[in-house]
């Protein structure tokens, strides 16, 4: 659900990392527990998309309705709020035109792409230009079932409130991603 609007076309609403045949056998293995249920596709409970209807923001764009990652609730530093979804290839193997990329991996051997599949957390801007700091980092983690996610973490040392808008800095995503964001 997008607050003042629609979920993107073309969009698959997910939970689970879509696992894409670049990937070796053995590093997806070294990632995943098979076998697991599948998660249930649901949406966040501590984060919720919203359109951008601010002109001053650098994310505006009324034509194509573009939105913003905003807190739910009050979030407390350190805090996880939810995972970056998309598909995982390796390293290389990404699509290039994708603004949805991210490095993955223990040693950054893959790559993270929600553009096609994802979650809420593909609406996280940039701090750029806001005004504001970034109050979100991407931290790698392991979840209760042993899987690694990609993590979306409250960076700002006093939180973050309720409605506030989560703000990431690309550029410190870049210089991991090695020109991926």
């Amino acid at each position: 659900v997008v607050e003042g609007g629609a979920w993107p076309a073309g969009l698959e609403f997910s939970s689970e990392y879509r696992w894409g045949a670049s990937v070796p056998e053995e590093l997806r293995l070294r990632y995943t527990r098979p076998g697991l249920p599948p998660r249930i596709a649901r949406p966040s409970r501590r984060a919720r998309p919203r359109l951008i209807r601010d002109p001053s923001h650098p994310s505006y764009d009324p034509e194509a309705g573009q939105c913003g990652l905003f807190a739910s609730r009050p979030l407390a530093r350190g805090a996880w709020v939810l995972d970056y979804i998309g598909e995982v290839s390796a390293g290389g193997c990404e699509d290039r035109d994708s603004d949805y990329v991210s490095d993955f991996g223990e040693r950054g051997e893959l790559a993270l792409d929600a553009d096609k599949v994802g979650n809420e957390a593909r609406f996280v801007n940039d701090y750029r230009n806001t005004g504001r700091r970034p109050n979100v980092e991407f931290r790698l983690r392991r979840d209760r079932r042993g899987e690694l996610r990609q993590g979306v973490y409250v960076a700002a040392k006093a939180g973050v409130a309720a409605g506030e808008e989560l703000l990431i800095n690309y550029q410190a995503l870049l210089a991991c991603a090695g020109g991926r964001a």
